[in-house]
């Protein structure tokens, strides 16, 4: 039984948008307004705008709706100029680190010229390198200015002890804060993580001192971050994400193989992965091998499992309605999701300490 289709009107609109720009300019006013506010608060608004100049019709909108996408892709070029700005300016606190530096997720892709980097709105730059040599970046990047924006004793605890990053790090003169990485899920997540093999296995960015993972960890990491390290609530722009990337490394060879490959070797990577691909081919028409589905048949979930997931995903992954009063559309799919992702994060009995203390925190 396939997923559920995206029937939603507004998600019904953009998705269509996203697939055949072409019919953008026949849209009513009406029509057209509800596709820019739907874009804009699915962060793909910029997205949008690339797929129309590359299909020739930006030229065929009104001009008042044509200004809306060219702010978003004015905004989407300076986040995108910053963060090339901010790995810039790693260069001399980066010299004779003696580790590896991997860029991750968007900043990678724009390292990579990728098409999934273009019309991308950047909030952060991810960057990962060994644990063992995390405390001495980190003194770097605090010699050039950054500093950290969770000052509270608890939050740092949480995040060096706990997570897969420290707490974010800003910096007075760019709008993007910075993840320093040393893996990519938490420590406590169920998931297994071979961090030393991501290392290995990264591919250095030509004409650069920067490494990024390679195109199946790349595709591998997308579907954990959406998958097991989030309730997928509002994250359509994720998905979409994967499509780009998977639509670029799909001409890569032997891509398909080692990524059933590596799926296979490490089942509980493989389980998210099955989601994306089932979720893709089922939303955005991604290409997606038979074989791959027939061979990784056994990864997939028991029914009522796979039921839910494909009913809950389907109802909050494009978050509430533009006009909705709710911070939820579907409130008790995107709960059972949200305590999903936090037992996948945590034991339960850490799960239980830290509630206890956010909880008594916020009430103190």
């Amino acid at each position: 039984m396939k997923p559920p289709p995206l029937t939603r009107p507004d998600v019904a609109l953009l998705m269509g948008a996203l697939r055949d720009p072409g019919g953008v300019p026949s849209l009513s006013v009406d029509g057209c307004d509800l596709l820019v506010r739907t874009a804009r608060r699915a962060k793909l608004l910029a997205t949008l705008h690339v797929r129309l100049a590359a299909r020739g019709t930006l030229t065929q909108l009104p001009e008042e709706v044509a200004r809306h996408f060219e702010a978003a892709n004015a905004l989407a070029t300076y986040r995108q100029r910053m963060a090339d700005q901010i790995l810039d300016s790693f260069r001399a606190p980066f010299r004779d680190l003696g580790c590896p530096v991997v860029l991750l997720k968007g900043t990678a892709y724009i390292a990579q010229g990728l098409p999934v980097a273009k019309g991308r709105i950047f909030a952060d730059v991810d960057i990962m390198v060994p644990r063992a040599h995390l405390e001495a970046t980190e003194s770097r990047l605090i010699g050039s200015g950054w500093e950290t924006t969770l000052p509270d004793p608890y939050d740092q605890h949480y995040y060096r002890q706990w997570s897969h990053e420290l707490p974010p790090l800003a910096h007075p003169r760019y709008p993007l804060t910075l993840d320093l990485h040393h893996t990519l899920l938490p420590v406590t997540n169920r998931a297994v993580i071979e961090t030393q093999r991501l290392f290995a296995d990264a591919v250095r960015v030509p004409g650069s001192c920067w490494q990024v993972l390679s195109p199946v960890d790349q595709v591998i990491h997308a579907c954990v971050h959406l998958y097991l390290d989030s309730d997928c609530d509002d994250r359509l722009r994720d998905l979409v994400d994967l499509h780009e990337l998977i639509e670029s490394h799909s001409a890569v060879p032997d891509f398909w193989s080692k990524l059933v490959e590596r799926a296979t070797r490490n089942p509980s990577l493989g389980r998210p992965l099955w989601y994306a691909l089932r979720h893709l081919h089922a939303w955005l028409d991604t290409r997606v091998p038979e074989d791959v589905f027939r061979s990784m048949a056994w990864l997939a979930p028991l029914p009522p499992i796979r039921a839910f997931m494909d009913h809950a995903v389907s109802k909050i992954l494009a978050g509430p309605h533009v006009d909705a009063q709710s911070a939820s559309v579907a409130p008790a799919w995107a709960l059972a999701l949200k305590i999903r992702a936090m037992r996948l994060r945590m034991p339960l009995h850490l799960l239980a300490y830290h509630a206890i203390r956010k909880t008594f925190r916020s009430r103190k």
